[in-house]
Order: C-alpha cells, then sequence, then structure tokens
C-alpha cells in the first residue's frame, strides 16, 4: 500500500476516531504510519549509496588549434579579353576553343596587305624627304658661302629662303618617321599575340570574317596557374583569431582546400596543398559584417576553374599550450563555465573555468584547470549537488554530491568488448546444445537424406 494513499485512509479514519474518541485506535495507525515513513527513507539511502558510473577523463597539456570553415569562390588572378585593334579579314585561328596557351603564343592573324603597303609607302616617303633634306643642305651651305664672300650677288633673301626649307624638310622628315611607326603598329597588330599563359574561351569569329575594333572581344584569356579563392570572415574571427593583423593571418594561418566533391585539394599529390593569403579587401561589408580575403593556390593541372565553389579550411596553432578537455564535460551555467572535477577519492566537485579556443573535439580551458586532473566528460546530468544545512536550517556552505563510479573510455570499450564475446559466446554454446538435442540430430539427418 502506497504512503500516500494510506494516509489518505489515515485522515478519515483520525476523522472518524477524533469524533468517536478512539485514541487507541488512533495511535496504532499513527505508529504504522511513522515505521512506512523510516522504512522509505532507508530504502532511498540504500539506494544512494549505489555509485553511479561516469565517463571521465585526464585534462592534457597543448597547444590549442582553432579551425573555421568558410566558403570560397575561385577567381583567376588575370583575365585577359584580346580585341583587334586594325580592320581586316581574319585569316587565322591560331587554337582550339578550350585550349592551354602560353604568353605569346598567336592567337589570330588578320589580313596584313594594305598594312605591308602602308609601311612601304612610309618608308619611300622618309628617304624623299632626307634626299631633299640633303639638297637643301647642300645648297644652303653653298648659298651661305658665296654671300658671305661677295663674289657672286647671292642676296640675303636667297640665303634666308634656302635655310627655311631645309627646316621645312626636316620637319616634314619627322612626320613622315611618326607615319612610318603606326604604319609599323599596324602592321605588327594583325597578328595578336596571348598576353599570359591560361586558357582561351568561347571563340565569337570563325576565319574569313571581317572585323575590325568595334568588333568586340576576340577572345579572353584566363589565367589558372596561380588561382585565387576569394572567401569571407566575420570581423569577430578576424580580431579574435588574428587580432585584426594580416601579418599575423599570413605568418600564422594554415589554409587549405575542399573540392566540391568532398576531398582535400592535394594537386595530384598525397597531402592538401596548403595556400597562401594574399591580401584583403579594403572596406568591411557592413551587411553581413565580414571582410573579404584572396588566397593563393598553385594550379598546374587546371583542376580549378574559374567561379567554382569550394569551402576554406582555415586553422592556427596557438604558441601556448593550455590545459584541453573534451566539449561535452562543459557545463554552461548562470554563474559561467564550469566543469566536474573528479578528486583521487572519486569525489565531484564543481568548477568554475575560463575557456579559451575549441578544435571542435577539444576545448581550450586558460583558468581553472591543471594538467592531470580528472573531470567527467560524459554524465554530468547523473551527479547533483544537495547543499548541506545545520540543525537550524541555515546553509553550511558544503555539499553533498552523488557517489559515482569514474570509468575511463579504455575501461568502457573493454567492457563492451567483454560482454559482447560473452555474448557471442553464449549464442555459440545454444546453437552447439541445439544441434546435439534430439530434434537436432533428426533435421541433420532428414538434410543428409
Amino acid at each position: 500500500m502506497s504512503l500516500r494513499l494510506l494516509s489518505a485512509i489515515s485522515s478519515c479514519i483520525i476523522i472518524f476516531c477524533t469524533f468517536t474518541g478512539c485514541e487507541q485506535t488512533l495511535n496504532l495507525l499513527e505508529s504504522d504510519k511513522s515505521q512506512m515513513e523510516s522504512d522509505k527513507s532507508q530504502q532511498a539511502a540504500a539506494s544512494q549509496e549505489i555509485p553511479t558510473p561516469v565517463l571521465v577523463e585526464k585534462v592534457i597539456m597543448r597547444k590549442p588549434v582553432t579551425e573555421k570553415k568558410y566558403v570560397g569562390v575561385i577567381e583567376a588572378q588575370n583575365t585577359v579579353t584580346s580585341l583587334a585593334r586594325v580592320s581586316g579579314d581574319l585569316m587565322k585561328v591560331a587554337f582550339k576553343e578550350g585550349d592551354l596557351v602560353k604568353e605569346n603564343d598567336l592567337l589570330f592573324e588578320i589580313e596584313d596587305i594594305r598594312y605591308k603597303a602602308a609601311v612601304e609607302s612610309a618608308q619611300g616617303q622618309i628617304e624623299q624627304i632626307k634626299a631633299r633634306i640633303r639638297y637643301y643642305e647642300a645648297s644652303y651651305e653653298r648659298n651661305k658661302e658665296l654671300y658671305e664672300s661677295s663674289l657672286t650677288a647671292v642676296s640675303e633673301d636667297e640665303v634666308q629662303n634656302t635655310e627655311s626649307s631645309l627646316a621645312s624638310a626636316r620637319a616634314e622628315l619627322r612626320m613622315a618617321e611618326a607615319s612610318l611607326v603606326l604604319a609599323q603598329d599596324d602592321l605588327k597588330n594583325t597578328k595578336i599575340y596571348s598576353k599570359i599563359n591560361g586558357r582561351v574561351g568561347r571563340l565569337p569569329y570563325s576565319e574569313g570574317n571581317y572585323i575590325t575594333p568595334s568588333s568586340g572581344a576576340l577572345i579572353t584569356v584566363v589565367q589558372l596557374d596561380p588561382i585565387y579563392v576569394r572567401f569571407s570572415i566575420s570581423e569577430n574571427d578576424f580580431l579574435s583569431i588574428f587580432n585584426g593583423s594580416i601579418e599575423k593571418m599570413q605568418e600564422t594561418a594554415k589554409i587549405q582546400l575542399l573540392l566540391a566533391d568532398g576531398t582535400f585539394y592535394t594537386n595530384g599529390g598525397n597531402t592538401p596543398v596548403l595556400g597562401e593569403v594574399k591580401f584583403p579587401s579594403n572596406q568591411i561589408k557592413t551587411s553581413v559584417d565580414s571582410i573579404e580575403f584572396w588566397a593563393s593556390f598553385p594550379n598546374p593541372d587546371g583542376k580549378l576553374t574559374p567561379g567554382g565553389i569550394a569551402q576554406i579550411h582555415l586553422s592556427i596553432t596557438d604558441q601556448n599550450s593550455y590545459p584541453m578537455v573534451k566539449s561535452p564535460a562543459i557545463i554552461f551555467s548562470a554563474a559561467g563555465p564550469k566543469v566536474i572535477v573528479v578528486d583521487e577519492n572519486n569525489t565531484p566537485s564543481e568548477r568554475l573555468v575560463k575557456l579559451g579556443t575549441t578544435d571542435g573535439v577539444y576545448r581550450a580551458v586558460t583558468s581553472g584547470l591543471k594538467e592531470g586532473e580528472t573531470v567527467v566528460i560524459d554524465g554530468t546530468h547523473k551527479i547533483h549537488f544537495i547543499p548541506i544545512f545545520d540543525k537550524e536550517g541555515r546553509p553550511t556552505g558544503e555539499v553533498m554530491a552523488t557517489k559515482i563510479l569514474p570509468v575511463t573510455e579504455q575501461q568502457r570499450d573493454q567492457k563492451v568488448k567483454e560482454a559482447r564475446e560473452a555474448l557471442q559466446a553464449f549464442r555459440n554454446k545454444e546453437a552447439q546444445e541445439a544441434k546435439n538435442s534430439p530434434e537436432g540430430q533428426d533435421a541433420s539427418a532428414k538434410e543428409v537424406k
């Protein structure tokens, strides 16, 4: 009979006895109730004596590694668009769409007959002007000598006219030489070469088309090696991890690239390729409170394509060592983060700590723990701390904790292994007994027949 039911029945009988004067019956009921409450208290005390198993681990000391993941966009470091600077028929396309080209490789040839003729014409004009200049120089020297000797009637005006013609011819020579430079430049522009190493794209014009400077882009070459990956990190991460210093980020950050197929970019090797932070954006994106960065990766085989999406794995190893505990050991409370420490007597106690960075598994503790101490990493919810009061009902400042049985991960794994082996042995034994039974022998005989 439960205590609650007994209390209800007792109350009814007490009321009845109060009106009927059955004091002897009342005393008997009160005695039975006290006895039941005493038995229940003893059972509760006995149940508390059984230790509660919890998983524990020693505090280790090491340099914490902070890891962050960001979405990255692959971008070409250089993109060059080739345009026609002269007009003419497109005589030759020296590549196929999608080819890899090198710097100074020939891309296009434009009909150059007119431009060769223009160069020849400019050169001929220069020779003609030079001949006139030689004539004017000789005439000027002769007239000047005759004028100064007064042997013939050469006037000063004739000398000045000859000098003026010579100066004019020299000016015409400079103009003709400039025209030759332009003609040679036009002739040179009939052949278009790649300015960078990279991959060509879609070809808008095929051989035979007449193209002009207004025809637009003939081809675009994007540089693939090395290549940029643009990613954004929050302002909080940049300040808390790198103290807002791009130099510290470049010196200490290790950057790896996770591709869309879930594998790390290895560039054909066995280990992930490490990128290099080149530069940040010159302003913060206020809409998302983040800063853009560009990291450079080698890409000799062209596996990384501009416009692709990848995941940046950024990690930094702290220069100082700190006590480290697994993240499940941390309990967040109103007073702050805390852990449950187990002493040499297997007595648990709560302790406030200050937290550092995390690598996803372990959490650095900057204050409150020492290397080698034992903390509870699983089962913290099973441990209760009950305040102790004095006889007058005032708290003494001490607590009574649940008795625990500390178990390490190795001990747990060993027990699980032993249990599995025992279960398998029991199943094997049952199978053997079933086989040796008369029913099993009859079944075997039928199978043989």
